[in-house]
């Protein structure tokens, strides 16, 4: 039977999607906006560098199938609540009259699940590849949204930061496969194949948003995510 932790946000993400189409909510303000994406950007900043020191010290870089030494309760718990706190991404899409598009939707929607599989494991110790996802996708969003607190002046980086989403999720994709690959590599086969669809859907996505033109115009700066849409107002970097 599947753990409330993985279906109920699930589910509720839907229902936060579609109340808030329905509903409608107000413009919000150009400083609330400018927070928002500065405060992810540090926070994502201060997170990577957390979870480099702990791959270095734990002599685990490149490591996908050396567990962790010991549960870091506030810093699992910090990094598992910042992927709901990114749900208001889509609601500033849809209070900015902003199309959701099918990768920012997913996308949403699946982090948090995808997050708990690397957390829900005996002993309480998080996956041997936490730490690792953690500080290649915590570097690609202090970039990402450093660019949309400040969209106009961080213009020459779009497609950089978007080349680095898409190398988060190839490099987790390969790490992921590796620790299916290597017999006794895990305590989780099922939660890893879960984890390597995710990613792979995301490396697919991302791929396609490299080859697409650029848009001629900046979109505002506001509270989205790697899902972004190049031209359809959605801010994809």
């Amino acid at each position: 039977m599947l753990s409330p932790a993985l279906w109920a946000p699930a589910a509720l993400y839907p229902l936060l999607v579609v109340g808030a189409v329905r509903r409608g909510l107000p413009p919000p303000t150009a400083g609330a906006r400018l927070a928002y994406n500065l405060a992810l950007s540090a926070f994502s900043a201060a997170m990577c560098v957390l979870a480099c020191k702990t791959l270095v010290r734990e002599g685990r870089v490149g490591a996908a199938c050396a567990e962790p030494r010991a549960p870091m309760p506030w810093y699992e718990a910090a990094w598992l609540a910042s992927k709901y706190v990114e749900w208001a991404d889509t609601l500033l899409l849809v209070a900015a009259r902003k199309p959701l598009t099918r990768l920012h939707l997913l996308h949403h929607w699946s982090t948090v699940p995808v997050v708990q599989l690397q957390l829900m494991r005996p002993g309480g110790v998080r996956s041997p590849l936490f730490d690792a996802g953690v500080a290649l996708n915590a570097f690609a969003h202090a970039w990402m949204y450093l660019y949309y607190a400040h969209p106009r002046a961080c213009r020459p980086l779009r497609r950089a930061i978007t080349s680095v989403q898409l190398a988060q999720h190839l490099i987790m994709l390969a790490l992921v496969a590796r620790s299916l690959a290597v017999r006794g590599c895990g305590r989780d086969p099922s939660g890893n194949l879960a984890v390597l669809g995710a990613y792979a859907f995301n490396a697919v996505e991302f791929g396609a948003l490299l080859r697409r033109p650029a848009p001629r115009r900046v979109a505002p700066a506001g509270g989205d995510d790697d899902a972004r849409a190049w031209g359809k107002g959605s801010k994809e970097v």
